[in-house]
């Protein structure tokens, strides 16, 4: 009885302690080379910079920051009126920070695990760092050699290939990590990597919103990435934007079937694109107001005219929201195919959201079963080398 008493506190004591633990927030200790002004903790949960915590510097350059976050954040550490800020892993731990803006240098320790593994992946960054400078060096220096320029090329490329190995092995070794996720979608600059975390908001706010270099990957690849998260991970800002690229290239790669889509044509009907059939069916995504799209107008009225007849259909998917001056931009640009329009967010639009537009003019080649040949790439001459191939 005495001795399951004993087990009992023993438990309770070891049950308190983490929960004390798991309750307790993050504290930040700083000390920065400014005399005033104020320190702001920032993250972007919903695409936009939210404070967590703020602080006025004191005569001696010190601060403390305290809070406490539901999960790991990629944080970043502003001072007002500097314009500039530091990036780093958020968890609730203590940090100690000392910042010099002028010689742009900054230490953090922490006992953090986020940040030991970010630490791990600067080393591999730092060893092939001076490899691949010694070689892009040595490739500026012998220009007039072509074949000595491409043989230091090869190998610059074949050590930046293998860092990146080694950062993905790593990633894939630590699963249920935030960095990892971070790592697998290249979303981290270079710089960062190599030891700077300073930054702007901006570039801050577009490492947090964008995707990374997830485009650069095979659709296999990613996949096999994306499955290799844990569970809580696939729920955090990252791996949600690895399921949502992954979802869109599902969609909209090379190969695919391409998605169907209901749209208004100018008098108001609607039709959906797989009722168009062609040999080869060109989707233009373009708007009224998009000065490029309308000066590459010409160019595609004559490659319509050429093609037509050997079983080309075009489907222009304006990006408008003003049926009038859709409609007065066909009449203009005399474009003699077929029109469609959701006449509804731009950008945000569902056809747009549907394929991923993010930038106009953009076309796609389906063949005559809707599945993508082309998902962007081809324009001008090489376009029109494309459809010859296609149109025998």
């Amino acid at each position: 009885m005495r001795t399951l008493l004993l087990l009992i506190f023993l438990f309770a004591g070891m049950f308190s302690a983490v929960s004390q633990t798991q309750g307790e927030g993050f504290e930040i200790k700083g000390k920065v080379n400014l005399i005033s002004g104020k320190v702001v903790l920032m993250a972007p949960p919903r695409g936009r910079c939210d404070t967590l915590a703020w602080a006025v510097i004191q005569p001696d350059g010190t601060f403390v920051l305290k809070g406490k976050v539901e999960k790991t954040e990629c944080a970043f550490l502003e001072f007002r009126w500097r314009k500039e800020g530091l990036m780093f892993f958020l968890e609730n731990t203590t940090y100690t920070i000392e910042a010099d803006m002028n010689a742009h240098t900054c230490k953090i320790e922490t006992n953090s695990a986020e940040m030991a593994l970010l630490e791990k992946a600067r080393q591999i960054y730092k060893e092939a760092a001076s490899t691949i400078g010694v070689m892009n060096q040595q490739r500026e220096a012998n220009k007039q050699d072509s074949m000595k320029m491409m043989l230091f090329e090869m190998m610059a490329l074949r050590s930046e290939r293998g860092r990146q190995a080694k950062a993905d092995a790593l990633a894939k070794a630590n699963p249920d990590s935030d960095v990892a996720a971070c790592l697998l979608m290249r979303n981290l600059p270079e710089k960062f990597l190599l030891g700077d975390p300073w930054m702007l908001q901006r570039d801050y706010a577009g490492i947090c919103i964008l995707p990374g270099k997830t485009h650069q990957m095979k659709l296999a690849e990613l996949k096999e990435k994306y499955n290799g998260l844990s569970d809580r991970v696939k729920e955090t800002r990252w791996g949600k934007k690895m399921a949502g690229v992954l979802e869109l290239r599902e969609r909209t790669d090379v190969g695919q079937m391409a998605p169907d889509m209901t749209l208004l044509d100018p008098d108001g009907n609607k039709f959906n694109l797989y009722d168009v059939k062609a040999k080869v069916k060109l989707l233009d995504f373009w708007a009224s107001w998009c000065g490029p799209c309308r000066a590459g107008n010409p160019e595609l009225v004559k490659i319509y005219k050429e093609f037509h007849d050997k079983g080309l259909e075009i489907v222009g998917v304006s990006l408008d929201d003003k049926q009038e001056a859709w409609v007065e931009a066909i009449r203009q640009d005399g474009l003699p195919w077929k029109h469609g329009s959701d006449l509804d967010g731009g950008f945000r639009s569902k056809s747009a959201r549907l394929y991923g537009v993010g930038g106009i003019p953009r076309i796609f080649l389906l063949d005559e079963n809707n599945r993508i040949i082309s998902n962007g790439g081809l324009k001008g001459e090489a376009l029109r080398e494309k459809l010859m191939e296609l149109l025998q």
